[in-house]
């Protein structure tokens, strides 16, 4: 499985462990309908704050949470699949050595291979989010200081919206059974109106404002990213929410439009992320159905196979990658169920070794990017970016199969 872009920043970043830091806060009290309701945002903790060695290695890798390989800790729909850690270790140990040029070709070779499958699995990706890029109602001032942020293995930015660490973990050990498992006392102390306020913003940038805008120069590998296991968890906390006090169909809402604006960051990460979010608000319609509870004014997402969705998703990058054919390249970006996402993660793989391809395709990918209303900074900072990382770059990319492989076969003769 190959680990692409900025993406795959956050699982090489975070193979020493997911850091989630102890609350320093009370401990949860009995709460009441008001108490939730009304409570106001704590101060801004986002200095940022060093976890110890040990809890540092003691904690599961950001994208193995939120894609654990055997474990239902986010949702029914996750992927069972080989362990993300064992395979990128795999790629630790061969990818120095391993022929990026090869890679590369085979991997153009493929894309050409199947490139109408890939277009007619597209069609089954849901698209519930209205489009956000054209407005300037732009969230990042508002989540900068919100939302947790991953900075490397060892520091995290806290939010003021931070949830604790036993919080996480009841979340966690509630795995899909979580509308049952968790109730009323799990919300002491949580604050929600932020997710109603966030309503009023269509698009989230990573680089308007916040520490991937700070980290400069910064590698595009290890970029800095939110804590996107958080916002999942507050996902199912507001329909815990909505459970017991009322008003699914505003939960809901709020839930999908958190969903919009992760989608809107643009990185692949965030488009699986965002699928997730979907699958949380699907269980939650089915929990509050099967109960008796009042769906009214509330559509759920169409049903869908969620892991297949991710695996298009996942796929999609592969189709832009350095060697590919222009043609190819065009064909499948009108094609793409996220485009932004798919053009960001191709875009960081192309500064680092678009040269080491067979054909050297990045000077008409750059323009086939340019051409797409995606987030510009965010591209033009990938673009920019010092090629520092290439060794990097190769081992997110050889020693396991890609997703395209994954998904489509080998582009060798059958």
């Amino acid at each position: 499985m190959r680990k692409s872009g900025l993406a795959v920043a956050i699982i090489a970043l975070m193979l020493v462990g997911w850091v989630l830091l102890r609350s320093q806060g009370r401990p949860r009290a009995p709460v009441s309908a008001d108490r939730v309701a009304s409570r106001e945002p704590g101060t801004d903790p986002a200095t940022p704050v060093k976890a110890d060695a040990g809890t540092a290695r003691s904690r599961p890798s950001l994208l193995a949470l939120v894609e654990p390989p055997s474990s239902p800790s986010i949702d029914a729909g996750v992927d069972n699949g080989a362990s993300i850690v064992e395979q990128l270790a795999a790629v630790h140990q061969m990818g120095a050595q391993a022929d990026v040029s090869e890679y590369l070709q085979r991997n153009a070779e493929l894309a050409a291979k199947v490139v109408d499958r890939f277009c007619e699995d597209a069609r089954d990706v849901p698209r519930p989010w209205r489009p956000l890029d054209e407005s300037p109602a732009d969230a990042a001032e508002f989540l900068v200081g919100r939302v947790d942020w991953i900075l490397s293995a060892e520091q995290s930015r806290l939010g003021s919206q931070h949830l604790s660490e036993l919080l996480m973990e009841r979340v966690g050990a509630a795995g899909k059974d979580w509308p049952a498992a968790l109730g009323v006392g799990d919300l002491a102390d949580l604050h929600f109106a932020w997710l109603e306020e966030a309503r009023r913003f269509d698009r989230w940038s990573l680089v308007t404002v916040g520490p991937l805008r700070e980290t400069q120069p910064w590698d595009i590998f290890d970029a800095p990213m939110p804590n996107y296991v958080q916002l999942m968890a507050w996902a199912k906390l507001a329909f815990v929410r909505a459970f017991a006090l009322g008003g699914l169909a505003k939960a809901a809402d709020e839930v999908r439009h958190l969903g919009a604006l992760v989608e809107s960051n643009g990185i692949l990460l965030s488009e699986v992320v965002a699928v997730i979010i979907l699958d949380i608000e699907r269980a939650a319609f089915e929990h509050a159905r099967a109960t008796g509870m009042d769906t009214t004014g509330w559509t759920p997402p169409a049903e869908y196979d969620s892991v297949a969705v991710r695996n298009t998703l996942k796929a999609s990058p592969n189709f832009l990658f350095p060697g590919v054919d222009p043609a190819v390249m065009k064909k499948a970006l009108a094609c793409a169920p996220s485009p932004c996402s798919a053009l960001d993660e191709a875009a960081a793989f192309h500064t680092a070794i678009g040269a080491e391809a067979p054909t050297d395709t990045s000077n008409a990918f750059f323009q086939l990017a340019g051409s797409v209303k995606c987030d510009a900074a965010l591209l033009a900072m990938l673009r920019n970016a010092t090629p520092t990382a290439p060794v990097k770059a190769r081992r997110n990319l050889l020693g396991t199969p890609s997703f395209l492989e994954k998904s489509y076969g080998s582009a060798a003769p059958p």
